[in-house]
């Protein structure tokens, strides 16, 4: 492959502004994309009339005048791009292909079983994804999330203990595709996503109560990120008190994980998830006394995080407050307001469902696509 050279690669990085652009804006004109890119009118219709000639956009009237040619205005192909996404959770993966517009082509999902190797998993999904589709060569990404700890730059799972993967360099595992992937964390994936819906700088702090307990932070419009990849790990923020201890994955004592995840809520009462929820749906007092000392003692943490990060919101969500929602948010509110001082910025405590975050890794790998 030929070298690109310094005006090629301008070209390109024009040429994906104006997509993205036309993505975003919807039905725009020309004129409207020059004044925005401050580029010149005639270098927009350049770039559009070869988007034009690959199909990747399409023009539309938007407007008839009883005289003369009619304003043509641009909008994406969305129905002519494809992505695939796979979440890989410690219960399954799951892959979807998708277009531009969300519209799910196909879907598949393994349960992981003890002892199963998730790469060879990863490969089998993705490629039944490719064999099985018309248009491959219009896949414009792959995005995959993951339960674990993980190095986005690199495309590298550092760390995921419970799918026993360390150290495993994804892009590289894939590259053979031939198609460009992005690795994220599952929490930071749907922060990432969360941060375009709003589309406005916003300091927040994504939570996801499940299995276990991770976080994100969007701070100045931004993700926080880290030396070690491990920023937002607030499962393993100390609980302090006297008594019943217990000792966390991680070899420290008192982390948060081992009281209000889901994990903990297993191992206390020795029961599947599904029986503790019918449990508590059968007005089992115990568990739902614990509920609620589990959402009083997260709220003591994130009242704290709240004062040291001057946060705007703090968004909640995974299996646990989706499922036990009308116990814990309320408790969770009044500790926050309970013990945050009246100078800090913070204005909402909110439930993000799960349902409306299940293609976070498509959504991801269009969002790649057009940086």
């Amino acid at each position: 492959m030929a070298k690109l050279t310094s005006p090629d690669i301008m070209k390109q990085k024009n040429k994906k502004k104006v997509l993205k652009i036309i993505y975003t804006e919807k039905n725009i004109y020309r004129a409207k994309i020059a004044e925005m890119t401050h580029m010149s009118t005639q270098t927009v219709t350049n770039i559009t009339k070869e988007l034009l000639s690959e199909e990747l956009i399409y023009e539309v009237t938007l407007e008839k005048k009883a005289l003369g040619r009619n304003p043509m205005a641009l909008s994406i192909n969305e129905s002519g791009m494809f992505v695939i996404g796979v979440e890989i959770s410690v219960r399954s993966i799951r892959t979807i292909l998708t277009d531009f517009s969300g519209k799910v082509i196909l879907s598949t999902k393994k349960d992981i079983e003890k002892d199963i190797n998730v790469i060879d998993i990863l490969k089998e999904s993705i490629e039944h994804m490719l064999n099985g589709f018309d248009y491959v060569d219009n896949i414009k990404g792959i995005g995959i999330t993951v339960e674990g700890i993980v190095n986005a730059d690199e495309g590298i799972v550092v760390k995921a203990v419970d799918l026993n993967l360390y150290n495993v360099n994804i892009k590289e595992e894939l590259e053979y595709l031939g198609i460009p992937i992005l690795l994220e964390n599952d929490v930071n994936g749907t922060a990432i996503v969360e941060k375009y819906r709003y589309n406005k700088t916003k300091n927040f702090m994504l939570v996801k109560l499940d299995s276990g307990i991770g976080a994100s932070f969007v701070l100045n419009d931004e993700l926080l990120s880290s030396t070690n990849n491990v920023s937002g790990e607030f499962g393993h923020t100390r609980i302090y008190r006297n008594t019943d201890i217990k000792k966390c994955k991680c070899g420290r004592l008192g982390c948060l994980t081992t009281e209000a995840s889901i994990g903990a809520l297993k191992e206390k009462y020795q029961l599947d998830y599904e029986t503790i929820k019918k449990e508590v749906e059968n007005g089992n007092a115990e568990i739902r006394k614990h509920l609620i000392e589990i959402a009083k003692l997260t709220g003591q943490l994130l009242s704290n995080v709240i004062v040291l990060l001057d946060l705007d919101e703090i968004i909640l969500t995974g299996r646990l407050i989706n499922d036990f929602n009308s116990i814990l948010y309320d408790e969770i509110k009044t500790e926050i307001q309970d013990n945050i001082p009246g100078w800090v910025s913070f204005r909402r405590l909110s439930v993000l469902d799960i349902n409306d975050i299940k293609n976070v890794s498509t959504q991801l790998a269009i969002e790649n696509y057009f940086r």
